[in-house]
């Protein structure tokens, strides 16, 4: 079954469902509670419990977009249950009063937030939900990989020793909107997002293939759409040097467990204008 946003993560929420369906369906308790468990692709309520954790941590991401042209203000949230709080997801700023995640800054224990001030007759509020979706899905790649944004030191895509150049020479051809992230070992990872074709394909993937062949690179390119703008056309591919020590096929599959079914057009947030 395809994950949703939506999906239950918790045994708590598990529970809830349990008690709608009994009460819908009129069932037993355990009936219930087995028939949740099967919902989420378990085989029944033990086996559930073998597998999610009783609760969770919401992290809330918000956009305060200011349409300046307009004179017109409001605000984006979307909330999502994650394993671990905020503060520990973003640990390599640990200490700092202001924690950061690209542009946002953690401004409570789990809360992230941006002001966003843009000149745009109709989207100002569509690139606030897209920005917010955008981060909900960096910290849930981030909590299936166990990853953190890189430092700025770390580029990524260097293929002489000693050096930091990032040019055509040096650079895959045709990336577009690429991050560099580090795991808990310090190897480095490369997530490239580039806008598919008109037909679906990956512009210049033969090309890609060819210089990851002649630079000492991998590439796997995972089901889950990725980070930067699905909705819009973007699907995500994951770069590493072999001799890194990490499985890309291995992550790729990680991440089939994340939801797709949410962005600034299937809007699961919350909104508020003045």
């Amino acid at each position: 079954m395809p994950v949703s946003f939506q999906t239950v993560r918790t045994l708590n929420g598990l529970k809830n469902r349990a008690e709608a369906l009994a009460a819908e369906h009129s069932l037993g308790h355990m009936k219930s509670l087995d028939l949740a468990s099967q919902e989420l692709g378990y085989s029944g309520y033990k086996k559930a419990q073998q597998n999610l954790p009783a609760k969770m941590v919401t992290i809330q991401v918000k956009v305060r977009w200011h349409d300046t042209r307009y004179k017109l203000r409001g605000t984006e949230s979307i909330s999502y249950p994650f394993m671990q709080p905020l503060a520990q997801m973003l640990s390599p700023a640990k200490g700092r009063r202001r924690q950061r995640l690209g542009m946002f800054v953690m401004t409570d224990a789990n809360l992230l937030e941006l002001e966003l001030q843009l000149e745009m007759p109709t989207g100002a509020q569509t690139e606030a939900r897209r920005k917010a979706c955008q981060t909900i899905r960096r910290l849930m790649f981030m909590e299936a990989l166990g990853v953190t944004l890189a430092p700025p030191n770390v580029i990524g895509w260097s293929t002489g020793p000693g050096t930091n150049r990032v040019d055509n020479e040096v650079r895959m051809p045709g990336t577009d909107h690429h991050s560099v992230w580090v795991t808990q070992e310090g190897a480095v990872l490369i997530v490239d997002e580039p806008y598919l074709n008109s037909d679906g394909q990956r512009p210049k993937m033969d090309r890609q293939l060819a210089w990851c062949d002649a630079n000492g690179f991998e590439m796997a390119v995972p089901t889950w759409k990725g980070m930067w703008n699905p909705e819009g056309g973007t699907h995500m591919s994951l770069l590493a040097r072999k001799d890194s020590g990490l499985d890309l096929q291995e992550m790729a599959e990680k991440l089939v467990n994340l939801p797709d079914d949410f962005g600034q057009k299937e809007w699961r947030g919350s909104s508020t204008s003045r």
